[in-house]
């Protein structure tokens, strides 16, 4: 699609289309009077998808014109739809924390096991249908790399619920917003989500409370300045607990890679530790 063409969903079966930049918005009949939560053309102005509650989803090959109903095999809310690279193979994100993946433009979808049972917000693929993200409630981050067979937790570092998703040119760098009635919160990963950093706008959470591990990156070992007999607990990058360790004397036993500290009783999101050797 250009610039010009645009869609927006919401109450009441409500699908809106411009043809225009938004400078006008026509309303088209949906065929349902369920809220819809999101709505994707993968390619063109005219093959299209939009989902929402109780289960629902609609096809249309005409730009709009007409909306077919396709069977997701649920009656939980529908919260988001991507199709990655064409419009066969497509994904949908569900309020039950489970995901559903069409292979033939959605005459049949498949029920995928995410790993949780948080509702999930949003779902996102970049550059193809294997490798991608979902996000939801309770800070949740999942990533696969075989086209939703499997889910790895990431750390997000925050326990509010993460709304969208998003990765603008390639499975390295990309953005989650969310936020709770504390704050807002946006995420950045230059790496695939190894690492997820808070951008400014977040939550103001700082990590661990404002410590720091010296070195950082280490290559025998590291300690929190001024927190030398503080314990912590150390987690791997996906969000598994692999230990504690004390603030003195970090990361001694740890084979190289991305883990993350946190200090309990804190407000505060994991401090990322980097062991190169």
């Amino acid at each position: 699609m250009n610039a010009l063409t645009g869609y927006a969903v919401g109450d009441s079966g409500r699908i809106l289309a411009t043809t225009d930049g938004g400078a006008t918005w026509t309303r088209q009949t949906s065929g349902t009077t369920n809220w819809l939560n999101s709505i994707h053309f993968p390619l063109d102005a005219l093959t299209g998808y939009t989902v929402g509650r109780s289960g629902t989803i609609r096809k249309t090959t005409d730009g709009g014109a007409n909306w077919a109903t396709q069977t997701s095999g649920t009656t939980n809310v529908l919260t988001c739809v991507q199709f990655p690279v064409d419009a066969q193979t497509g994904y949908i994100t569900v309020s039950n924390g489970t995901l559903r993946k069409t292979t033939d433009g959605g005459a049949n979808w498949a029920s995928l096991n995410s790993g949780t049972s948080n509702p999930l917000t949003s779902v996102y693929f970049p550059v193809d249908i294997q490798t991608g993200w979902v996000v939801g409630a309770g800070g949740l981050i999942r990533k696969t790399t075989d086209g939703g067979a499997t889910w790895t937790p990431q750390v997000s570092g925050t326990s509010n619920i993460l709304n969208g998703v998003y990765f603008p040119t390639n499975a390295q760098t990309g953005y989650i917003a969310g936020g709770s009635g504390s704050g807002s919160t946006i995420l950045k990963t230059t790496d695939g989500g190894i690492g997820v950093e808070e951008r400014p706008g977040g939550e103001g959470r700082s990590p661990v409370a404002g410590f720091k591990a010296s070195p950082n990156p280490f290559c025998s070992s590291a300690r929190i300045p001024g927190h030398e007999a503080e314990r912590f607990a150390l987690y791997d990058v996906s969000g598994r607990q692999v230990g504690t360790c004390q603030g003195g004397r970090i990361g001694a036993d740890l084979a190289p890679g991305v883990y993350f500290l946190e200090s309990g009783g804190q407000d505060a999101r994991p401090l990322r530790i980097v062991k190169i050797r």
